[in-house]
């Protein structure tokens, strides 16, 4: 009954909105655009068609209002009366203002349009409008009669017999516009910047592309450009002048009149050229003479200028940096000083971050982390982390002990923004991005209560560097761990008995071994244009050591102090995709690895298998809830140790997640999203039945579930969110992988607490 109730008052509230007059307040002489329709002649003609025309409605202005929701220009309009009545407006992040016809608008909207078509090489295209009305409505029609995209046939270049000419010539293989290609104004804005770009990066540092102009001659019988590229050359020949570097001064306190030459008087040399100005720097010469692009004498390229600045700011030591030149001196002698200001910040902080989550079974749990961080901890920009991490988990049962698990983490890192090598290896260190070296250090104490207690140490020490503003390498040369499990109780060591992998999984081992990052992404934090990110992670542990040691254990083990290690090789890649569209973004993500133990392991640590499930993941699973292949696990809630620690771990993993996430009104925003995937072991588990991998097979065991989340995001400072998911299709005991919504007991309140899983988590799951 309150459903029929829901819905009978639903349908009168629609009908109430749609009886409305959205044009009841207008002027007598206005009418609202109800629509506003392209007719395209000549459609053939356009390139990427689809994309075009929805390129050429964005132009048009002023938009038309909806024919089928009307509501927010209802809303729109109450609130005209309410403030002409001395009242607040209300909902009026809700509201739309009414588009109203004007003759300007539509003729500025056709110019718009026609220089659209000729930017992007539809030369001689024209656009005619038209409207009709009905009642106090109109729609207007757009006649585009569209012309070929004309290609350029010829390009003319800057003579080669000028200083300019001759550092342009050397450019040519960089070149926006190029015989064959389709006209585009885009292009011809982008050579012009990259003209000008090159001159200031050789000197020239008061050319721009206002002194570049091109021009084209159309030949409308064969639709082809001849372009020309110019040069103006200027009135003022001070503008010409290609400048060198004199002296480099920083100021590491505050900003300083570069204009003064009083200023050199309190100097501390550095290095010949390179002063620091009023007292002792805060950073290593060495770091410094890194740090600062070009020395004296080299002409001055923007590009580097820039670069000196983004290596100050990477450090994260400086609250500003800023950058300016002197007056040239000398009677000709184009040289300029160069004043770099630096604003210190603090050496250290202290911060704390909390953490929780859940898995099946009813278990909570939640872990706290304090942290110090020291960013220049030997004036050399080294980055110091300390961190202590306190957790434990509860389960919600009443035939278990409330305590679950309790974790006690101590962890610590340096970082130091250079590579630390031998000195016989040769290595010239880019002038662009400055490479680091880490070590980390980590050491933990796990007691899970009725089961065993583990301490695991781990140590890594490698490098990161960055390619280009868009890639990241990192290479960890060492990376150890030791474990040790200890403290067994008499329940656990039944459950390894029957379970091999598990008792394999968590022995006592070392795990030495090699990890390879990469990362890739385009995202620009000037423009919210599609963008994507990518990660290739790779690891392989004990083979050096399987070549070293010759001798074996009673096991066919071999052993360092009489304790295993492992040998595997692991791989993961990781993909996402971003495309915003308005205040909105629609993002898919793909994740697929692959364990593989080999030599002096049949499994791969407990540590380096794959889970899904969880806030960040498949979120219809709770975390480890889910997997391998269509195996269930069914632990007897009596056993207190099948209950607490369960093993849904796989070699292979596979996992795909699309995301829409909207804004919803201030802080608060809204998300739809769908998962899918699954894990499975590489070899046969007689205890697992349906767990291996198969080719034929893993697409139909891929579950899949659904479902829509609240975010509270404070410009991406503070996020926390909540997902509720519904799972579409499972694995069921002896049954496979089903669809949920197919059972006899689809959408039943048994199915409903089946199948539906709140998660929560802090920050976006990807």
């Amino acid at each position: 009954m309150p459903t029929k109730i829901t819905f009978l008052f639903l349908y009168f509230f629609i009908l109430t909105c749609w009886s409305c007059n959205t044009t009841k307040t207008l002027a007598d002489d206005d009418f609202l655009i109800v629509e506003n329709k392209l007719e395209i002649d000549n459609k053939d003609n356009l390139l990427s068609a689809n994309t075009t025309i929805s390129e050429l409605y964005e132009l048009i202005n002023p938009s038309a209002n909806s024919k089928w929701n009307k509501i927010p220009v209802l809303i729109y309009n109450k609130n005209q009366l309410r403030v002409a009545e001395g009242k607040k407006e209300r909902f009026k992040r809700f509201a739309e203002k009414p588009s109203i016809y004007n003759e300007k608008d539509v003729e500025v909207s056709c110019l718009k349009l026609e220089k659209y078509l000729l930017d992007h090489g539809y030369i001689g295209s024209k656009v005619n409008s038209s409207y009709e009305t009905n009642g106090k409505k109109v729609k207007i029609r757009y006649a585009l009669k569209t012309q070929p995209a004309h290609t350029i046939k010829s390009v003319s270049h800057i003579s080669d017999s000028t200083t300019v000419g001759r550092l342009l010539m050397k450019f040519t293989k960089y070149r926006s516009v190029k015989v064959g290609d389709i006209y585009s104004k885009d292009n011809i804005d982008k050579e012009r910047t990259r003209y000008a770009e090159t001159l200031r990066n050789s000197g020239f540092i008061n050319i721009t592309e206002d002194f570049f102009y091109f021009t084209v001659d159309t030949q409308f019988v064969e639709h082809v450009v001849d372009v020309g590229i110019h040069f103006k050359v200027p009135a003022d020949k001070e503008i010409l002048k290609r400048y060198k570097i004199g002296n480099t001064y920083l100021n590491w306190n505050s900003t300083i009149n570069n204009q003064d030459r009083s200023t050199k008087k309190d100097t501390f040399e550095i290095k010949p050229g390179l002063f620091s100005i009023g007292s002792l720097p805060y950073m290593k010469a060495k770091l410094i003479d890194l740090s600062v692009d070009q020395d004296r004498g080299e002409y001055i390229s923007e590009k580097k200028q820039k670069l000196t600045l983004n290596h100050f700011l990477s450090y994260n030591l400086f609250k500003h940096v800023n950058q300016k030149y002197s007056k040239t001196y000398g009677d000709s002698l184009d040289i300029i000083d160069r004043y770099i200001d630096l604003s210190y910040d603090s050496d250290g902080s202290i911060g704390t971050d909390l953490e929780f989550n859940n898995r099946s079974g009813s278990f909570f749990g939640t872990a706290v982390t304090g942290s110090y961080t020291n960013k220049n901890l030997f004036k050399g920009a080294e980055i110091f982390d300390a961190s202590l991490t306190l957790g434990a988990e509860v389960q919600a049962n009443q035939n278990q002990n409330f305590l679950n698990s309790v974790l006690v983490e101590v962890g610590s890192s340096l970082s130091v923004p250079q590579l630390l090598i031998p000195s016989f290896i040769k290595y010239k260190p880019s002038s662009f991005f400055i490479p680091k070296t880490f070590v980390s250090l980590k050491n933990s104490a796990q007691n899970r209560i009725d089961s065993y207690s583990a301490i695991e140490s781990s140590l890594a020490l490698g490098y990161s560097w960055r390619e280009t503003k868009k890639s990241n390498h990192e290479l960890s040369l060492l990376s150890f761990s030791y474990q040790n499990i200890f403290n067994r109780s008499p329940d656990f060591v039944d459950l390894e008995l029957n379970n091999r992998r598990l008792a394999l999984s968590l022995q006592d081992l070392f795990d030495i071994g090699i990890e390879y990052t990469y990362t890739f992404t385009n995202q620009s934090s000037r423009s919210r244009k599609t963008f994507s990110y990518f990660s290739i992670f790779a690891r392989t542990a004990g083979n050096t050591l399987n070549a070293i040691i010759k001798e074996t254990n009673n096991q066919n083990e071999k052993t360092i102090l009489n304790t295993p290690f492992s040998q595997y090789a692991k791989l993961q890649l990781d993909y996402r995709h971003y495309i915003p569209i308005k205040k909105s973004i629609l993002i898919g993500k793909i994740v697929t690895g692959l364990n593989y133990a080999y030599g002096n392991s049949t499994e791969v640590p407990y540590g380096q298998q794959f889970i899904v499930g969880g806030s960040q993941s498949l979120r219809g699973f709770v975390l480890r809830g889910l997997g391998p292949g269509e195996f269930v696990l069914q632990n007897n809630p009596n056993n207190t140790v099948e209950n607490q620690l369960f093993d849904q771990t796989g070699d292979v993993k596979l996992e795909m997640n699309l995301e829409f996430r909207f804004p919803i009104y201030g802080y608060f925003k809204g998300a739809t999203f769908v998962d899918a995937g699954n894990i499975w072991l590489v070899n046969e588990d007689p205890t697992k039945p349906g767990a291996r991998f198969d080719a034929d097979s893993f697409l139909k065991q891929t579950a899949l579930n659904t479902g829509f989340g609240l975010r509270f995001d404070i410009e991406n400072f503070i996020v926390i969110r909540v997902d509720l998911a519904a799972v579409l299709r499972r694995p069921y005991l002896n049954e496979g992988f089903q669809w949920t919504t197919t059972r006899p007991d689809a959408f039943t309140r048994t199915w409903f607490g089946e199948n539906l899983t709140l998660q929560g988590g802090i920050g976006y799951p990807f």
